[in-house]
């Protein structure tokens, strides 16, 4: 199974890998074999040195969920990996914040606030 393929089969499992990037590169990482289980030192789980430098980065993993999102709001008419309102609002103002857009496939530029705006 491909990197794509896997993050989108944890999109379609759960809505907090479609919300939170951190717990899905966590659940990434913990699928490939990185995250280890440390009895001795009361650990649920970490990642080595050696693991991490391994591991695919977050920013792959980042890149990857976006993409996905993108191409399944663009497509079709069951949106089934889309991130929940709440999220998707924060990340369009963020993205307006940075001075960049959210490309979910329907904003425009409101010329007046001079950002991108939900449709």
């Amino acid at each position: 199974m491909t990197l794509k393929q896997r993050i989108y089969s944890l999109l379609l499992e759960d809505q907090k890998y479609r919300d939170n990037d951190k717990e899905l590169v966590w659940r990434i990482w913990d699928d490939l074999g990185y995250v280890k289980t440390s009895e001795g030192y009361g650990c649920e789980g970490m990642i080595t040195e050696e693991g991490f430098f391994e591991a695919p980065a977050p920013k792959t993993i980042y890149r990857c969920r976006r993409s996905l999102q993108r191409t399944d709001s663009l497509t079709g008419e069951v949106k089934l990996i889309q991130p929940s309102p709440k999220v998707k609002k924060n990340r369009v103002k963020l993205s307006n914040e940075h001075g960049q857009s959210y490309q979910e496939g329907k904003l425009e530029f409101d010329p007046v606030k001079q950002v991108m705006v939900e449709v």
